[in-house]
């Protein structure tokens, strides 16, 4: 590898587009985790074909950590965790080993629970339950449960512990999903005798109300899942933090939700009561002699909840549902209640809580549209809008959560086992059923399967239909006119890709989102409402005529205990429009007296002071302008003596530069080897006091070699009377020029040296994964990839592209019905001897560098494909490469170093050779040969 520092520090002046990338194998000290929620499928559960550079695209849009679930031993998975270990994503594991005592199936390790009709030094304090819960399958002691080699939890999680050891990159076990909720529901309803013991979390105790609801307000010292947090948290060798995901127990009444019957699914108290429950959690372990072992404290290291408040309105009001109507304020006043009923008492026992906010929506099924009718069941969940998602993580972040899981990564059919059912559906997340982009070029999924194959009742149903893009809904949201229906082969192309564009909108705005949640990050998780003071700050627009819809803001004050800082997180809750003018105030008197309340603040979220006035009684007023969802975190600072200055740096503010591709800032940190790279970070000064020769440096990990130093110097932040709101910045540049040995991740640090005396050295670096991938041969050499694009040549070829030179044994009834494919058919009297001669533009293949080939196609039946050669010297050979079926996607890289060493290459052509005797389809996407292999 090449390193230089290119000897420049940019200044403030210089403008471009920042970008970043956050990596670690757990979250970094005192920031705002966010970890993307459900990388795998319910319809297929498994990690198979998840690739590095869609991590890595993840990573880059700022989503740190990924969560899903597989058997610890499964080959797919242990392929995921190499590749989340290269990259620094961090996992959020539910191993399927730990939850198959929850799992309603046969087998010896389903349906365990404790059973309190029996003592527990009793052979039988533990029971199995059979399929549907209407029997038991066996008994057993206290000690088999613990220790049994066929049944017992202790083995079980000593063989997960061992098969995880060798990876860094996990964080924590998320097992009970909604187990609150879920054993409440199973308690009342008691369809069957046993099952209201499932999931085993609390006791069966039952409160003395009117009518008796379930009490939740104890866990089962020996029931399932203390046990198992408990054993996976205490393994000798690789203990890991073990938590559950709380859901919502709230009741709407009939008529406050318009069309809506009304649910009855408890109270926020009982919420609350079940919260303290487990923040108060204990572990009883088997006896020893026939002797009970005294408790010991087993609480939570942190809890997760989720609450998803976008919904639908009932069909006959669909044309009239609008954002920040009245259905729309309720359900989001209503989960701000619930998510305090979570938040508050976790607080008070010391136990942080991360949010899931909503990020998928219901988009298609057997019920959405029948007979060209919307069919909406009121309450049904849907996707979304970029400013909704916004506003909810800031709305979590006011309520004190300290971290934002969004939910859902990966689409998915909420029922796979029950398609039958009319209420299924298909949830759009944020990626497709295949980890593609909904805007993706529609020649990457139109063979790939956006809803189950076989089955046409799960479409997606058209846009127009759907919240929030039909006419009227998002005021800042203008959907398209779609294609008008013609006889152009490609229509179906135009029409899919207009279809899907709106639901790639959230993903492809993350990045902007997630950066406004990174920059506070460092201090948020450290803050907490001002006990006895939070409500004392007040904020108003000073719109002079209020729109329709107006939602109020939300303000809190907050204080860093350990340092004895206030500050004050405002939101803005109005997502119709780009910007709202706010006051925001307060009074000297209404907060601590040791506060510092002056006239200027400094802003953490934009990095400047901000300036306001001092009434006469002690008030302090402030403007400010936010966008649709947008929030602002500032701290109350005592401006007459100097604040030291002090260096930030968050993930967000490390982008590249490509000089070769233009000076344009990406948040795509990729490059191939012999590119020059320019790595930039921009180190901030919080304070008021300057600082000169700052060390900072970019740093590889993955190598474990410095790429670049040098110094900065800071002369302090502006904030004499007119001249605030101005951030004070270096960005230093470092330049990387890779080889080939360094094809694969890297995980960056940019770094800045703290020193004696700054205020805090937490927030001193910023990490980033990026990407060095292999030179394409076509893209370097020949400057036009083998990607199939229409020709520039007038007139076109046959087949439509420039990429392919010359045919043999193919028919000439070529197509052209898809953009950036090529189409045609291998000729019946040519199926062992076809030939599909790439173009090399009169280039030369360097077979000791170039000798890693892939492709993506699809063909209608099973097809060997082999690859043909001639060298210079006249001699030719050929290989099987791999083989294609009727399901699209990409072939495994075939490595042709054995064959092709000292050669130089000078043709190069594909064969598609099928087992039948007919005429067969191919399609091609893309071939590429490259000089390494991720």
């Amino acid at each position: 590898m090449k390193s230089l520092l290119l000897n420049a520090v940019i200044t403030a002046g210089f403008i471009i587009v920042l970008a970043s990338s956050s990596l670690s194998a757990e979250p970094q000290f005192n920031s705002i985790p966010i970890v993307g929620l459900r990388i795998n499928s319910s319809f297929v559960p498994h990690f198979g074909g998840i690739r590095t550079d869609q991590i890595c695209d993840l990573m880059w849009r700022h989503i740190q950590g990924t969560h899903g679930w597989d058997w610890a031993n499964d080959y797919d998975f242990r392929q995921f965790l190499t590749k989340c270990d290269e990259t620094g994503m961090m996992l959020v594991y539910a191993p399927s080993d730990l939850e198959q005592y929850m799992v309603a199936a046969a087998g010896n390790r389903k349906n365990w629970f404790r059973n309190p009709e029996e003592l527990f030094t009793s052979d039988d304090a533990y029971a199995q339950a059979s399929i549907n819960y209407d029997s038991l399958q066996q008994t057993s002691s206290a000690s088999d449960m613990y220790s049994d080699w066929t049944y017992g939890i202790y083995p079980i999680n000593e063989f997960v512990a061992g098969k995880m050891d060798d990876f860094k990159c996990l964080w924590f076990y998320y097992i009970f999903d909604e187990a609150p909720s879920r054993q409440r529901t199973r308690m009342i309803e008691d369809e069957e005798e046993y099952s209201i013991y499932f999931p085993n979390l609390y006791t069966q105790e039952w409160a003395n109300t009117v009518p008796p609801v379930p009490a939740l307000s104890e866990v089962e010292s020996t029931g399932l899942f203390s046990w198992i947090k408990y054993i996976a948290e205490h393994d000798d060798d690789f203990p890991v933090t073990t938590t559950l995901n709380f859901s919502l127990l709230h009741t709407i009444l009939p008529g406050e939700y318009t069309d809506f019957g009304g649910i009855d699914n408890g109270t926020f108290a009982r919420q609350a009561i079940s919260v303290e429950a487990v923040c108060n959690a204990i572990y009883q372990g088997p006896p020893i002699g026939g002797v009970p072992q005294p408790p010991e404290d087993n609480p939570p290291a942190f809890i997760c909840f989720d609450y998803y408040p976008f919904r639908y309105v009932n069909q006959n009001n669909s044309s009239s549902t609008t954002m920040c109507d009245d259905d729309w304020l309720f359900l989001i006043d209503h989960f701000e209640e619930g998510i305090d009923s979570t938040i508050v008492p976790a607080l008070e026992n010391d136990v942080p809580t991360f949010y899931f906010p909503q990020a998928f929506g219901a988009a298609g099924g057997p019920l959405v549209l029948t007979d060209s009718t919307l069919h909406y069941k009121s309450y049904t969940y849907r996707k979304p809008a970029p400013q909704e998602f916004l506003m909810l993580c800031n709305i979590a972040l006011l309520h004190q959560a300290k971290g934002i899981f969004p939910y859902n990564l990966r689409s998915y059919i909420q029922s796979p086992n029950n398609l039958a059912d009319v209420n299924n559906f298909i949830s759009s997340s944020l990626l497709d059923y295949n980890l593609i982009p909904f805007d993706a070029p529609y020649e990457e999924y139109v063979y790939t399967n956006r809803w189950p194959k076989d089955n046409e009742e799960y479409i997606y149903q058209s846009v127009t239909h759907l919240p929030p893009w039909n006419a009227g809904f998002d005021p800042l949201y203008n959907l398209p006119t779609p294609p008008v229906k013609s006889p152009d082969p490609k229509y179906n192309e135009y029409y899919n890709e207009w279809l899907f564009k709106p639901h790639g909108d959230l993903f492809n705005k993350l990045e902007r989102i997630f950066t406004q949640i990174l920059r506070i990050g460092p201090e948020m998780y450290d803050l907490f409402w001002c006990d006895g003071y939070s409500d004392q700050a007040s904020i108003a627009t000073t719109l002079s005529s209020i729109p329709i819809h107006f939602v109020l803001p939300r303000i809190k004050v907050f204080e860093n205990p350990a340092q004895n800082k206030y500050y004050l997180f405002y939101v803005n809750r109005f997502c119709r429009a780009e910007s709202t003018p706010y006051e925001i105030s307060f009074n000297s008197s209404d907060l601590p007296y040791w506060a510092a309340c002056s006239n200027r603040l400094l802003d953490h979220s934009r990095r400047f002071v901000m300036d306001g006035t001092e009434g006469p009684t002690g008030t302090f007023t402030f403007l400010d302008t936010l966008g649709p969802g947008e929030a602002r975190l500032v701290e109350l600072v005592d401006f007459s003596t100097p604040i030291p200055a002090d260096v930030r740096i968050t993930d967000n503010n490390v982008w590249t530069i490509l000089p070769a591709r233009g000076d344009t800032a990406t948040v795509d940190m990729t490059a191939v080897p012999g590119e020059s790279v320019h790595i930039i970070a921009r180190y901030y000064n919080m304070g008021t006091g300057g600082k000169m020769r700052i060390q900072v440096n970019l740093y590889d990990a993955t190598t474990e070699e410095t790429i670049g130093s040098s110094e900065i110097n800071f002369t302090g932040l502006t904030h004499g009377s007119g001249n605030c709101r101005e951030s004070e910045y270096r960005d230093v540049v470092f330049e990387w020029e890779p080889d080939t040995d360094d094809i694969g991740p890297h995980m960056l640090e940019a770094r800045a040296t703290p020193w004696i005396g700054e205020p805090d050295r937490a927030d001193n670096t910023a990490r980033m994964t990026f990407l060095i991938e292999p030179n394409d041969w076509a893209t370097k050499v020949r400057e036009d990839p083998w990607d199939m694009t229409e020709a520039a040549s007038s007139p076109p070829p046959a087949w439509y592209t420039d990429d392919i030179s010359s045919m043999v044994g193919w028919t000439t009834a070529y197509t052209d019905s898809i953009s950036g494919m090529f189409e045609g058919s291998v000729s019946s009297s040519h199926l062992a001897d076809n030939k599909m001669y790439l173009d090399m533009d009169g280039e030369v293949i360097d077979g000791d560098s170039y000798h890693f080939l892939s492709l993506i196609g699809k063909t209608e039946d099973d097809c060997d494909v082999y690859l043909g050669w001639k060298d210079i010297n006249n001699i030719t050979g050929e290989e099987e490469i791999g083989t294609l079926d009727s399901d699209w996607g990409r072939m495994e890289v075939f490595d042709l170093s054995t064959e092709w060493q000292g050669r130089r290459i000078t043709e190069i052509w594909l064969s598609f050779r099928p087992d039948g005797n007919e005429q067969m389809p191919v399609r091609i996407g893309w071939v590429k040969l490259e000089n390494g292999e991720l």
